[in-house]
């Protein structure tokens, strides 16, 4: 479990003029992949690199993501595939695939990646990296927005990012 003195222990930490953040990485058990963190801090009320509870509870929440949230992203994954796989030439239609399904991306692209089901749309992200930083609205309350960085192979160029703020998704792009 990724503790405050962990990520004090072994993070780069960055203090500048304009940002205060740390940098680590820590292996994901679901995944199966080491994914590298950045964790960002408000400059005006942070003089020293302090990971408070709600950040703590922000990456947590990706390192033991449960299977709720696994099917919501399960579904954005999807329906994000079938966004790209519609409009996105990827240079792979070959002049039988194009006789085939009569110049339809839609299919062409699908023949190629085969993803049919949110499970396989899920078994194909691959976690590049996750961003969080805690934040205050007009009335100081605070909130922690975070990015899941995902590589997917029908979005080679921007991949796919899930935002959230308190943990609930609000953008998937």
């Amino acid at each position: 479990m990724i503790t405050e003195k962990k990520i004090l222990e072994t993070g780069e930490h960055i203090k500048s003029a304009y940002e205060i953040s740390t940098r680590f990485v820590e292996f994901h058990e679901r995944f199966n992949i080491q994914v590298p963190y950045q964790v960002f801090l408000d400059t005006e009320s942070n003089e020293e690199l302090k990971i408070t509870q709600p950040i703590l509870t922000a990456i947590r929440h990706f390192e033991n993501i449960d299977d709720e949230m696994i099917s919501r992203i399960s579904m954005e994954a999807l329906s994000h595939y079938e966004r790209c796989i519609e409009t996105t030439e990827f240079g792979i239609a070959t002049e039988e695939l194009r006789l085939k399904y009569n110049d339809d991306l839609k299919q062409i692209n699908n023949q190629h990646f085969n993803i049919n089901s949110t499970e396989s749309a899920f078994e194909n992200l691959k976690p590049i990296e996750v961003l969080i930083t805690q934040k205050k609205d007009e009335n100081q309350n605070e909130y922690v927005i975070s990015c899941w960085q995902f590589d997917v192979p029908w979005e080679s160029e921007h991949g796919m990012v899930i935002h959230l703020k308190d943990g609930e998704i609000t953008l998937v792009e």
